[in-house]
């Protein structure tokens, strides 16, 4: 692996998911992990990536977890965060870190 991939791996928990600094706590399927949520999805095409269908809203989060902490979930899982069980949507790995869209639907 070359220096800067080593640095990048080491950068994941010690940097990007440290608690003590940008991320937080929470429980994923019954266990506690070091994530970042982020609420504010937009859509690069402009607005918001959550389109109302017939009076049902879809919540969409992004969840970044260290590929280290979970199994890589797959599309259409059902996966608990804290006290709410949302649907992954789509998973990428970004250098050790999986970022994860999860969706609830709303009325």
């Amino acid at each position: 692996m070359s220096l800067f991939k080593d640095t990048v791996k080491a950068d994941v928990k010690n940097v990007f998911l440290n608690a003590d600094e940008f991320s937080d706590r929470h429980e994923i399927d019954g266990v506690e992990i070091v994530c970042q949520i982020d609420t504010d999805i937009i859509d690069p095409k402009g607005g918001s990536i959550s389109q109302p269908l017939y009076g049902v809203f879809a919540n969409t989060i992004t969840l970044y977890v260290s590929s280290e902490d979970i199994e890589k979930p797959v599309e259409g899982q059902v996966l608990r965060l804290d006290d709410r069980r949302l649907s992954v949507r789509q998973v990428k790995d970004e250098m050790g870190i999986y970022v994860i869209t999860l969706e609830e639907n709303d009325s």
